[in-house]
């Protein structure tokens, strides 16, 4: 069995074979980079990126299996940093006729030796009632994380929200690259220090250059989706509290999207980033809107309950690190005796102790010399 990166011709294939597994998902991506969102139109583009160091050098990482020539298993993985310190994987399957025979298994350590230098973190998604999947990515070193849960808002409920009183207009900006440093300050600010390191996250993760910007405008074209990020600023901490990203579908096809972040110790901002994206989303075609929650994030989950969401999907955030050993090395000179050779020598940095004054046993009674002077 040969494992490999996709090829153009693979894709009709890897699109039937995405057809049989990803077909019951509760919460499906809307990415387009996905062979059932048709990436045959930007595959061209997608290699080009690949071909040297930019922010969107790994967009689509996509291996395949080939057994006898057919495309018996796939598994998809990207960066969720700019360093690509951690990797997730996307989605893996594998063919029905060939199930059992530890394939999946084989990818999973494929991907984790083909991009070893760079990947030392990498993390899976999982739904909590997928036993099988859950069993696959244990066997393979994955551990529990977070639990994460999905949620849907009607268009009914977003439109009553959108009735309340707003805040002013000037509470929200929007997010530039100016404000990378205020966006990663409260993206950690909302993690425990465990999912934090997972992450890996800088303020160059929320900088976007202009290769991604114009990427993500050819995906959001082809898509027909606009991208609206703006967040809250706290003129006395000098810090960011509270921010939203957008993902609105224009032609009233798919749900919109929302990705919230708000500050532990401003919790009461919730409402309010509520009643200002409802008002936004009465402009395009009534849609329910998808929001995620962590079990770290347990007043979002709360108040998502108050409102009448609907919970659609929850699934186990798993992580697993590759962290490189290296190997222990010795110092040269430890194989030496140099401590009965040179009394007093030592490797460290330490200034050596001076031996000790020692009698003999001839002079043991004696007393010793004075140093004060002639008796």
């Amino acid at each position: 069995m040969l494992i490999r990166p996709v090829h153009y011709r693979d894709l009709d294939s890897v699109r039937r074979l995405y057809d049989q597994t990803s077909g019951g998902a509760a919460f499906a991506s809307q990415d387009v980079l996905q062979p059932l969102r048709g990436i045959h139109r930007l595959y061209g583009p997608v290699k080009l990126l690949s071909l040297f160091r930019n922010p969107m050098q790994h967009v689509f990482c996509l291996h395949v299996a080939q057994l006898e020539g057919q495309i018996v298993g796939l598994v998809q993985v990207r960066p969720v940093n700019v360093g690509y310190t951690t990797w997730q994987v996307e989605h893996i399957a594998v063919a029905d006729d060939v199930r059992g025979q530890g394939i999946d298994t084989q990818l999973l350590s494929h991907v984790f030796e083909y991009y070893r230098p760079e990947a030392r973190n990498w993390m899976a998604e999982v739904d909590i009632h997928n036993r099988q999947a859950l069993a696959l990515y244990r066997q393979n070193g994955f551990q529990s994380l977070a639990q994460l849960c999905y949620w849907q808002i009607s268009p009914a409920v977003l439109a009553d929200l959108a009735r309340c009183e707003k805040p002013p207009l000037n509470f929200f900006k929007p997010v530039s690259n100016a404000d990378a440093a205020l966006m990663c300050q409260l993206d950690t600010a909302t993690m425990p220090p465990i999912v934090r390191q997972i992450f890996d996250r800088h303020p160059s993760d929320f900088h976007r250059s202009v290769v991604t910007r114009t990427f993500e405008a050819a995906v959001r074209s082809f898509n027909q989706t606009l991208r609206v990020a703006q967040f809250v600023y706290e003129p006395q901490r000098k810090a960011a509290i509270g921010s939203f990203e957008l993902i609105l579908s224009t032609t009233g096809l798919l749900p919109h999207r929302a990705h919230l972040l708000v500050h532990p110790a401003y919790t009461w901002l919730y409402p309010q980033l509520a009643v200002h994206i409802a008002g936004i989303l009465q402009n395009y075609p009534a849609q329910a809107l998808q929001v995620v929650s962590t079990d770290y994030q347990p007043e979002r989950e709360e108040f998502l309950n108050s409102i009448a969401a609907e919970d659609i999907e929850r699934r186990l955030l798993m992580s697993r690190s590759t962290w490189p050993k290296v190997r222990e090395t010795r110092n040269l000179l430890e194989g030496l005796q140099l401590k009965d050779m040179l009394p007093g020598f030592s490797l460290g940095n330490k200034q050596p102790l001076p031996e000790p004054f020692q009698r003999s046993e001839n002079n043991r009674d004696q007393e010793p010399p004075s140093t004060t002077g002639w008796r």
